[in-house]
């Protein structure tokens, strides 16, 4: 808290600090944070199993704030932007793995209804603050195609987020219609 308050400048500190809160291990050691991937803690996170890891942290609430006043004090930091982002889609894909495995034990149970309707209007488990932490991201730096597409890299690292990748790719044909770095980006993807 202190480094924060001192550095609150430096983008690494605050995804530092938000890693922590939502991982719960020393980022440090967990992470593997060094000064070239003190960056990616969020985005490359993937200790979920690893008993080294100590189970402490899981409050999205705390890394959302962190992450959120690291913007306000770096609002054109594409880094923290593409970690809350990242944060979002680990908090989902951490609320779907949740309601599966309570799906299933209720299955040995009794009969479950389906309740994919959930999914639409209350947001638990939808992609929409992955979305809006999007819009927010390009509303901050809007004319930057490379920045767009890291989005997409980060969504690839995750499960269904085919609809946040097509919003991605309809806001750079849309904002940069006649850019060659969009219909390069667009071409590129529709090969993949």
């Amino acid at each position: 808290a202190e480094a924060l308050r001192v550095h609150p400048k430096n983008p690494s500190l605050w995804i530092h600090a938000a890693s922590h809160e939502f991982f719960g291990a020393p980022a440090s050691s967990a992470l593997g944070l060094g000064p070239s991937s003190s960056s990616s803690a969020l985005v490359d996170h993937d200790n979920d199993d690893d008993p080294s890891v100590p189970a402490a942290g899981g409050s999205v609430r705390s890394a959302r704030v962190l992450l959120q006043r690291g913007i306000r004090s770096n609002p054109t930091s594409r880094e923290l932007w593409v970690q809350h982002f990242a944060l979002e889609l680990h908090y989902v894909q951490k609320l779907r793995g949740r309601r599966e495995i309570l799906r299933l034990g209720l299955r040995g149970n009794m009969a479950v209804e389906d309740d994919d309707a959930e999914d639409d209007g209350q947001g638990a488990v939808s992609d929409a603050l992955p979305k809006v932490v999007y819009k927010n991201a390009i509303r901050a730096i809007p004319d930057d195609v490379p920045f767009r597409l890291r989005f997409v890299d980060v969504c690839r690292g995750f499960p269904e987020t085919e609809g946040i990748v097509a919003q991605v790719m309809e806001s750079i044909e849309r904002d940069f219609e006649d850019g060659v770095e969009a219909w390069m980006a667009r071409a590129r993807h529709a090969e993949e």
